[in-house]
């Protein structure tokens, strides 16, 4: 292993395959925080919002030195189960039928998040 890349570092590819209609674009939106600290938690991304429509694909990515906790919800009001992303660590989000993400602080940390 690269000494420019620790045991733990995880590669990501992202294949983003969403037919649109002639003439149309395919909207995406990023979010990030590169200092997530407890003041801020928890935190709702309203992607709804963001893209006009729920998102359907994409991921998140935990690129800080601590860990967030990750929920889903296809209509802004119920949300999922809570999934830890450690340092390091992302999640795919395709598939998934998504109005908000709530980002839950564990320990400062940042993250990066793309949804289309």
């Amino acid at each position: 292993m690269s000494s420019d890349f620790p045991d733990h570092t995880f590669g990501v590819t992202v294949n983003v395959h969403l037919p649109a209609p002639s003439g149309t674009t395919i909207n995406s939106k990023a979010f990030e925080d590169a200092n997530f600290t407890s003041a801020e938690s928890p935190r709702t991304l309203d992607v709804n919002a963001a893209l006009g429509r729920n998102g359907q694909d994409g991921y998140i990515i935990c690129n800080g030195l601590g860990d967030i906790k990750v929920q889903f919800s296809n209509d802004g009001i119920s949300y999922g189960d809570q999934h830890t992303l450690k340092e390091g660590w992302a999640m795919s989000l395709k598939g998934l039928d998504i109005d908000s993400i709530k980002i839950t602080w564990v320990s400062d940390s940042s993250y990066y998040i793309l949804v289309v």
